[in-house]
């Protein structure tokens, strides 16, 4: 991660996959503690949302601000550069 001005540490950070129901949290190898997704040669990840929950203890596991209950979440806007 990069650093940033103000930004002391991160809890964590979870990723999602898109589906036709909507966005689903990927699950985490118990392992490693990572969580992966697959994708085809031809594919390139995707950033869509992004969401920061400031002063949690853990990475928000929901993209629906609503279900962020008792975090002090942030959604940032990302605007997508077209050639």
């Amino acid at each position: 991660m990069a650093r940033d001005a103000g930004v002391r540490t991160t809890r964590g950070v979870n990723l999602f996959s898109r589906d036709a129901s909507g966005f689903r949290l990927l699950a985490e190898d118990p392992a490693s503690r990572t969580q992966r997704l697959a994708l085809e040669p031809w594919q390139l990840p995707e950033l869509l949302q992004l969401t920061v929950a400031v002063d949690a203890d853990t990475a928000p596991e929901s993209l629906a601000l609503e279900r962020a209950v008792g975090e002090d979440a942030v959604p940032i806007p990302v605007v997508p550069e077209v050639c």
